[in-house]
């Protein structure tokens, strides 16, 4: 162990503080969840699909409320521990070895404790939400040599160039500024056509059938 060594306490605070502050935030969105799932009850519906539901919403309630409550011990595990680390460098005595010894020695344990939590936070979050058991999926792949001959489909010979279209000297692209302009003559003609069937004089007088 070098003197430097001997300087500091073990542990890393700045580690232990950003632990916090992530476990911390990310309670925000666990207890909002925990909080609003009970209230997802099916209003418009009825009879066994209501009940299905309503059952369904009940166990995903408990296992939010189940969630927050492995997060929540784990917070108050990382700031006590957070604490601690932090406090060590004012209770370390470089010249006393005994003390750093025990210092040492506590701080060893209270490292492995949090481990030990969030192992079983770990073991426990996968209990609550089990990830669901996926069956093989058949991607074997056929040796080549395995394959009969007659299974395989001949495939079409593909032609060397592709023919070129006929082209058409007389066929000629009208320009989008010819259909426009053949839109706009129509629609200033049918206006005019409206205009004179509303204004205009009667030429004859249509006889109705009785």
């Amino acid at each position: 162990m070098t003197t430097e060594d001997l300087t500091r306490p073990p542990g890393n605070s700045n580690w232990v503080r950003n632990l916090v502050e992530t476990l911390v935030a990310q309670r925000e969105p666990l207890a909002e969840g925990a909080a609003r799932a009970p209230k997802l009850v099916p209003q418009f519906w009825a009879g066994t699909t209501a009940d299905r539901v309503e059952a369904r919403m009940r166990a995903e309630g408990d296992a939010w409320q189940a969630v927050l409550e492995v997060h929540d011990e784990v917070v108050r595990r990382a700031e006590g521990h957070n604490t601690f680390v932090h406090e060590l460098p004012h209770l370390w005595h470089p010249a006393d070895r005994a003390e750093r010894a025990r210092y040492a020695q506590l701080w060893t344990g209270a490292a492995v404790d949090v481990r030990e939590v969030l192992l079983r936070a770990a073991a426990a979050l996968d209990s609550i939400a089990p990830q669901r058991a996926r069956g093989p999926v058949d991607q074997a792949v056929t040796p080549i040599w395995g394959v009969a001959a007659s299974s395989i489909e001949p495939v079409p010979d593909w032609p060397v160039q592709d023919p070129d279209p006929p082209y058409q000297h007389e066929q000629r692209r009208t320009s989008i500024n010819g259909h426009v302009f053949e839109y706009r003559r129509r629609l200033v003609e049918q206006e005019r056509l409206f205009e004179q069937l509303l204004v205009g004089p009667r030429s004859a007088r249509v006889r109705w059938q009785h």
